[in-house]
């Protein structure tokens, strides 16, 4: 997981003890971009997203 100047930057990941796993992107120590929860089959089961520290509809980060 990176840091720059003590602040989270790009992709932060988290790993649970069952196995399933957290994706997140930061920029400047904000989450900004797609959050998603990875089971252990490679499946997502759940995702937000996320725009300068803030939730906002998943359409800021669909694919173009």
């Amino acid at each position: 997981n990176n840091t720059v100047n003590g602040k989270r930057e790009g992709l932060y990941e988290r790993w649970f003890d069952d196995g399933e796993k957290l994706e997140e992107f930061y920029k400047d120590g904000k989450k900004n971009g797609l959050k998603k929860y990875i089971r252990t089959d490679g499946s997502t089961w759940g995702e937000e997203c996320y725009q300068n520290g803030e939730k906002v509809d998943m359409s800021f980060c669909e694919e173009k």
